[in-house]
Protein backbone atom coordinates (compact mmCIF):
# COMPACT_ATOMS: atom_id res chain seq x y z
CA UNK A 1 0.00 0.00 0.00
CA UNK A 2 1.31 3.61 -0.97
CA UNK A 3 -0.04 6.82 0.53
CA UNK A 4 0.17 10.12 -1.76
CA UNK A 5 -0.13 13.43 0.54
CA UNK A 6 -1.72 16.06 -1.61
CA UNK A 7 -0.64 19.76 -0.73
CA UNK A 8 0.20 22.75 -2.34
CA UNK A 9 2.35 25.91 -1.59
CA UNK A 10 -0.16 28.19 -1.52
CA UNK A 11 -1.83 25.65 1.43
CA UNK A 12 1.65 25.97 3.23
CA UNK A 13 1.53 29.57 2.88
CA UNK A 14 -1.90 30.35 4.39
CA UNK A 15 -2.10 32.46 7.37
CA UNK A 16 -4.97 30.33 8.25
CA UNK A 17 -4.24 28.14 12.00
CA UNK A 18 -6.45 25.20 12.94
CA UNK A 19 -7.08 24.49 16.41
CA UNK A 20 -6.10 21.67 17.31
CA UNK A 21 -6.32 19.39 20.98
CA UNK A 22 -4.38 16.49 21.96
CA UNK A 23 -6.52 14.72 24.17
CA UNK A 24 -6.32 11.09 26.14
CA UNK A 25 -9.14 9.75 24.57
CA UNK A 26 -10.42 8.09 21.39
CA UNK A 27 -13.96 10.08 19.74
CA UNK A 28 -15.53 7.81 17.57
CA UNK A 29 -16.96 10.56 15.33
CA UNK A 30 -15.86 11.36 11.32
CA UNK A 31 -18.50 14.50 11.38
CA UNK A 32 -18.14 18.22 12.51
CA UNK A 33 -18.06 18.80 16.41
CA UNK A 34 -19.49 21.63 17.79
CA UNK A 35 -16.25 22.07 20.10
CA UNK A 36 -16.50 25.74 21.00
CA UNK A 37 -20.07 25.01 22.27
CA UNK A 38 -19.03 21.71 23.84
CA UNK A 39 -15.67 22.13 25.17
CA UNK A 40 -14.44 25.71 25.06
CA UNK A 41 -16.60 27.35 26.48
CA UNK A 42 -16.39 25.50 29.42
CA UNK A 43 -12.28 25.86 29.57
CA UNK A 44 -11.21 27.88 32.47
CA UNK A 45 -7.20 29.24 33.16
CA UNK A 46 -4.95 28.99 35.94
CA UNK A 47 -1.96 29.91 35.87
CA UNK A 48 -1.34 29.00 32.38
CA UNK A 49 -2.85 25.31 33.26
CA UNK A 50 -6.21 24.93 31.67
CA UNK A 51 -8.83 23.02 33.42
CA UNK A 52 -12.22 20.83 31.94
CA UNK A 53 -13.49 17.96 31.92
CA UNK A 54 -14.39 15.31 29.45
CA UNK A 55 -17.15 12.67 29.88
CA UNK A 56 -17.35 13.47 33.61
CA UNK A 57 -13.17 13.17 34.13
CA UNK A 58 -11.11 15.87 35.07
CA UNK A 59 -8.42 16.64 32.39
CA UNK A 60 -5.82 19.41 32.57
CA UNK A 61 -3.62 20.92 29.39
CA UNK A 62 -1.57 23.49 28.36
CA UNK A 63 -1.08 25.31 24.96
CA UNK A 64 1.86 23.70 23.42
CA UNK A 65 4.47 24.54 20.58
CA UNK A 66 5.53 22.71 17.51
CA UNK A 67 8.94 22.12 17.75
CA UNK A 68 11.35 24.59 16.04
CA UNK A 69 11.74 24.07 12.60
CA UNK A 70 8.79 21.62 12.02
CA UNK A 71 4.99 22.34 10.88
CA UNK A 72 1.78 20.72 12.26
CA UNK A 73 -0.32 19.59 9.51
CA UNK A 74 -3.21 17.61 9.40
CA UNK A 75 -4.44 15.94 6.49
CA UNK A 76 -7.93 13.83 5.66
CA UNK A 77 -8.81 11.29 3.50
CA UNK A 78 -12.45 11.58 2.05
CA UNK A 79 -12.43 7.95 0.17
CA UNK A 80 -13.08 4.51 2.46
CA UNK A 81 -10.25 2.21 1.59
CA UNK A 82 -11.93 -0.99 -0.41
CA UNK A 83 -8.93 -3.55 -0.31
CA UNK A 84 -6.54 -3.40 1.60
CA UNK A 85 -3.00 -2.99 0.01
CA UNK A 86 -4.60 -0.02 -2.65
CA UNK A 87 -2.95 3.45 -2.69
CA UNK A 88 -4.44 6.11 -0.09
CA UNK A 89 -4.57 10.03 -0.69
CA UNK A 90 -4.37 11.99 1.79
CA UNK A 91 -5.09 15.90 1.44
CA UNK A 92 -4.35 18.51 3.46
CA UNK A 93 -7.02 19.96 5.96
CA UNK A 94 -4.92 22.19 7.59
CA UNK A 95 -2.27 23.43 9.58
CA UNK A 96 -1.05 24.56 13.41
CA UNK A 97 1.82 25.97 15.29
CA UNK A 98 0.55 25.49 18.71
CA UNK A 99 -1.71 22.97 19.95
CA UNK A 100 -3.85 22.08 23.21
CA UNK A 101 -2.25 19.08 25.01
CA UNK A 102 -4.44 17.47 28.20
CA UNK A 103 -3.71 15.06 30.60
CA UNK A 104 -6.49 12.83 32.63
CA UNK A 105 -6.42 14.63 36.06
CA UNK A 106 -2.67 15.80 36.26
CA UNK A 107 -0.34 18.54 35.01
CA UNK A 108 1.12 17.97 31.92
CA UNK A 109 4.50 18.20 32.26
CA UNK A 110 8.23 17.08 30.59
CA UNK A 111 7.90 13.75 31.89
CA UNK A 112 4.63 12.53 29.71
CA UNK A 113 5.60 10.16 26.92
CA UNK A 114 3.75 12.72 24.65
CA UNK A 115 6.12 15.32 25.68
CA UNK A 116 8.93 12.99 25.22
CA UNK A 117 8.40 12.00 21.81
CA UNK A 118 9.51 15.27 20.80
CA UNK A 119 12.86 15.01 22.39
CA UNK A 120 13.16 12.25 20.07
CA UNK A 121 12.75 14.30 17.57
CA UNK A 122 15.50 16.76 18.04
CA UNK A 123 17.81 13.22 18.95
CA UNK A 124 16.96 12.48 15.52
CA UNK A 125 17.75 15.03 13.74
CA UNK A 126 21.48 15.53 15.36
CA UNK A 127 21.94 11.85 14.80
CA UNK A 128 21.52 12.13 10.77
CA UNK A 129 22.64 16.03 10.67
CA UNK A 130 26.22 16.34 9.11
CA UNK A 131 29.49 15.84 10.85
CA UNK A 132 32.36 18.05 10.70
CA UNK A 133 35.43 16.68 11.05
CA UNK A 134 38.06 18.52 13.57
CA UNK A 135 39.77 19.74 10.18
CA UNK A 136 37.09 21.81 9.12
CA UNK A 137 36.38 23.07 12.00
Amino acid sequence: MSIKLQLTKDQLDSEEELKVHYIPAAVNNNGVIKIDEYFNNYTIEENGVFMNALRGFPIKGIESKVPENMQGLIFRENEKLQIDDAERLLKLNGKFEKFMYWNYDKNPSENDAFKKAFHYLKLAEDLHSEVKSLDEA
